[in-house]
């Protein structure tokens, strides 16, 4: 029987990087990178990609140092699509929107490459993530991720062989592919130890079915097969005419006939978070927040861009008493910014050395972590 949980665990993008992920300021780079293109699916979005940034935001080269902020790129095509506008005469609402699916196939593939390559190489950072996430009391203890990865997901397995289960909070139903890949069928429930992870903006191992409007998940490490349901074939021929990249899509194991995509909330400063599983993740994130002794944040530094979940953090935060106890974990250049961000929020409660550390996940840290 799983008890209350105690503490919840606030990951941002600095979280992720332990994992070999790139952070959010790096995201651009990463899409790019020459070690990470390939002759197939990857080297088209790349190239698609470039030559749409290049064309709108007048970058000279193809290099991600002339790239706008994804925050920029995503907020302008999320405007123009959303509303049924041009982005400049040449790119209709219908052509940004297969922009947008390109760019987060790209990402997801990305992220699923990255973490491959991390997981196998085990270096510093990773073993320190690892030492943290196998010493969790997963009974007592949630995670809020602000990200779209499996790094916990992924790490939970491998501490948990067995049979597990993923509790995403938001009636998601857990799917398998079927023996010959081609579909998609709902698997049986696994039991075993359960996992407690909000995603308030999706999660790479999510399908979404828009006709009876239910949430599917695969198992971790599936991120690649998701992004090939992104873009329909017609779409690839336009982007690849010389490849046959065509996939014939999944359909929802209830509906059929009725295709299914994928949700994520974009790097937008308007994300679109009007979808049910989204709305039901958030009321989970909310109960965790509210019950939860400890708030321990890692890798997150509070981006303006979060408006809507730093305001639910504030209003549960005085509605409670007491009031949580929070713990702050940040690094790099940043981390002395971070923390006057995070005192400016939360008040002068936080305090170096005591709840606020600023040299990342380390044993210090681990230890306070854990301890509370």
């Amino acid at each position: 029987m799983q008890v209350e949980c105690k503490r919840v665990f606030i990951l941002g993008g600095g979280f992720s990087y332990y994992a070999g992920l790139p952070l959010t300021s790096g995201f651009a780079r990463a899409l790019i990178a020459a070690s990470d293109r390939e002759t197939g699916r990857s080297g088209i979005l790349v190239h698609h990609l470039s030559k749409f940034v290049r064309s709108t935001f007048g970058c000279k080269s193809g290099s991600s140092e002339d790239w706008p902020s994804l925050e920029d790129l995503f907020t302008c095509i999320d405007l123009a699509a959303n509303s049924g506008h041009h982005l400049g005469e040449g790119y209709s609402a219908a052509y940004l929107r297969t922009v947008r699916r390109c760019l987060i196939a790209r990402i997801i593939r990305m992220l699923d490459n990255r973490l491959d390559k991390a997981t196998h190489k085990k270096g510093e950072k990773w073993e320190m993530l690892k030492s943290f996430l196998c010493s969790v009391d997963y009974a007592s203890s949630a995670f809020l991720s602000m990200n779209w990865d499996e790094v916990v997901e992924r790490r939970f397995r491998i501490i948990h062989p067995g049979k597990v289960t993923l509790d995403y909070g938001c009636e998601a139903i857990p799917v398998i592919r079927s023996a010959e890949g081609r579909q998609i069928i709902a698997a049986e429930p696994n039991g075993g130890p359960t996992l407690r992870i909000a995603k308030i903006h999706g999660s790479v191992n999510w399908l979404y079915c828009d006709n009876c409007q239910r949430a599917f998940w695969l198992q971790p490490s599936q991120g690649r097969h998701v992004s090939n349901q992104l873009l329909s074939a017609v779409e690839w021929r336009r982007l690849g005419p010389k490849r046959g990249h065509g996939t014939k899509p999944w359909t929802c194991p209830f509906c059929r006939k009725v295709p299914l995509s994928t949700r994520l909330a974009t790097f937008s400063y308007r994300k679109a978070l009007d979808f049910p599983m989204f709305q039901k993740s958030w009321s989970t994130a909310e109960g965790l927040l509210r019950n939860a002794d400890t708030w321990a944040f890692i890798g997150y530094s509070l981006p303006a861009a979060d408006y809507e979940f730093k305001y639910l953090l504030k209003r549960i935060q005085l509605s409670r008493q007491p009031r949580p106890r929070v713990v702050l974990v940040t690094g790099g250049d940043d981390a002395e910014a971070t923390y006057k961000n995070y005192q400016r929020f939360f008040g002068e409660e936080l305090r170096v050395g005591k709840n606020c550390f600023l040299q990342g996940l380390d044993k210090k840290s681990t230890e306070c972590l854990l301890a509370y």
